[in-house]
């Protein structure tokens, strides 16, 4: 891990280190040196990408370790870090809340300026809290607040259209994360807004190009109604809204499947997402079938000792446990 890191392959370290920390808690236990040392270099590459809120996370762990052990040197070191990342979080945060202050002396009219701020905004909260959290959420709020009532490709232009989408996917994303019903269900209907959106962006598309799918414009289209779907049966899964969720994946499955695009990554999510619905609704040959295409996907793209590879087995065994 400490070699990728030094060559900024940083998603790469930190798969390295998740495994290592897994490997180590299961035979170590969670109060070992060895244990916090790891935890402790996650904190420092989650900081280094500029993630503070979970770095926080794996140093508050590796502290609490040092205690325990009563290792002085070590605990002064980590609660020095701790301090560091306090100040810097307490800057970015202040930083965040000028660029909202910003934003809200804007006109309504002005709305797309006013979304830029506040989605800058809310990715400064983002590194500073974990993913999920109440504050990330509530300027999430204030983002998709800015929107036009009407967000369609007739209102819109394709530019605007575009900003307001990505507002809302992100915002869905939140809301799932955070999770509970009432967000669940709220996710539910902010996708129905993105599904609606991309649906007509995708005809507008079609119109433009005859049809034919060579279109890079009606690619493009099609991938990202394709995310919109799978995003909205997400909420639904959450839901156990097993019989609404399905259509929408099978639906993005498709579109994602016929789209010339080489080592995909989202490809296999959205056929995990069908795995577990199939489960859901005790359809356990059929989860096993899609289960077992997201593995070979994930090999292809990833190789064989990696989390996402690691995840598809444990689904194909789970299948495979209720035949």
């Amino acid at each position: 891990s400490k070699a990728l890191a030094k060559l900024r392959r940083v998603s790469e370290a930190k798969i390295a280190l998740e495994q290592a920390l897994k490997i180590q808690r299961e035979h170590l236990g969670r109060r070992h040196k060895y244990v916090a040392f790891t935890e402790e270099a996650m904190g420092n590459l989650l900081k280094g990408e500029g993630s503070l809120g979970l770095a926080a996370e794996y140093f508050t762990e590796a502290l609490a370790t040092a205690k325990y052990l009563k290792d002085e040197p070590f605990t002064e070191r980590l609660e020095s870090s701790i301090a560091a990342l306090d100040q810097e979080k307490a800057e970015m945060k202040k930083q965040a809340m000028a660029k909202a202050a910003e934003a809200e002396k804007l006109p309504c009219e002005q709305w797309h300026d006013k979304l830029k701020l506040l989605r800058e905004a809310l990715a400064l909260i983002k590194r500073e809290v974990s993913e999920g959290f109440k504050e990330a959420l509530e300027m999430s709020e204030r983002v998709v607040a800015v929107l036009p009532a009407d967000v369609s490709a007739q209102t819109l232009n394709e530019a605007h259209l575009s900003m307001a989408m990505d507002a809302l996917q992100e915002h869905v994303e939140l809301l799932i994360e955070r999770g509970g019903e009432e967000n669940c269900q709220r996710a539910v209907d902010v996708a129905d807004k993105c599904v609606k959106a991309r649906s007509e962006r995708d005809k507008d598309q079609q119109g433009l190009y005859g049809g034919q799918a060579d279109g890079q414009g009606q690619g493009e289209a099609k991938t990202l109604l394709a995310t919109a779907l799978y995003w909205r049966a997400r909420a639904r899964v959450q839901l156990k809204q097993w019989d609404e969720a399905l259509p929408d994946v099978e639906e993005a499955v498709r579109i994602r499947t016929a789209l010339p695009i080489d080592q995909d990554e989202e490809l296999p999510k959205m056929l995990s997402l069908q795995g577990q619905i199939y489960f859901g609704k005790e359809r356990f040959e059929e989860a096993l079938g899609v289960h077992e295409k997201a593995k070979a996907l994930r090999t292809a793209v990833f190789g064989e000792n990696h989390l996402e590879v690691a995840a598809s087995l444990s689904n194909i065994s789970k299948a495979l446990a209720k035949l």
